[in-house]
């Protein structure tokens, strides 16, 4: 299973989920797996925190993950549970719902939100 989370939230994962950070950087003094291609491009970010236009966020983003070697995404996909990981409190204004969305449609994936629903 995947599920998507944020870092303050890892204290309520058990154990045998595997959390994987898709930040562009880690938090200080957190040590865990890293997948910084996984990261939405900062300068799409930034356009987005000043824009508020989802939709353009989305489609660089999209672009962005399309060239992220297929490798990256199998071994997501064929690991044990995991969590994808970032710094955003609410999964509708991050990158790391619309990495579920795109997980779906280019791999079938279940992802959801962990704790919630």
């Amino acid at each position: 299973m995947i599920y998507t989370t944020y870092f303050a939230r890892l204290r309520g994962m058990p154990s045998a989920v595997v959390p994987v950070a898709i930040s562009n950087t880690l938090p200080k003094g957190v040590d865990m797996l890293h997948a910084p291609e996984l990261a939405p491009p900062w300068e799409a970010v930034t356009d987005y925190k000043h824009t508020g236009d989802r939709n353009l966020f989305r489609e660089r983003y999209y672009r962005a993950l399309s060239l992220v070697d297929r490798s990256v995404f199998d071994a997501l996909i064929s690991s044990g549970p995991i969590a994808l990981v970032c710094y955003e409190k609410d999964p509708q204004q991050c990158h790391r719902s619309l990495l579920g969305e795109w997980l779906k449609e280019h791999y079938n994936v279940e992802v959801a939100e962990w704790g919630c629903c």
